[in-house]
């Protein structure tokens, strides 16, 4: 059986470990992530701008839709 003092021991490599494991897989998938976050955002907003466009260009009149352009 392990004493207290090695029970702690080994609680705190584990702890360490485990963050020197989770810091290197941030600096290695970060770059990444940024990037895959910067065009998901550039999609969203050419989105937004041709729904925004297509609001603005048609126009509803009764049963009549007049689109310009």
């Amino acid at each position: 059986m392990m004493s207290k003092k090695q029970l702690a021991c080994m609680l705190a490599l584990h702890i360490v470990y485990l963050l020197v494991g989770a810091s290197i897989f941030y600096h290695i998938e970060s770059p990444l992530e940024v990037a895959q976050r910067a065009e998901e955002k550039l999609e969203r907003l050419e989105i937004q701008s041709k729904s925004i466009s297509n609001i603005i260009n048609t126009y509803h009149i009764g049963n009549v839709t007049l689109k310009l352009f």
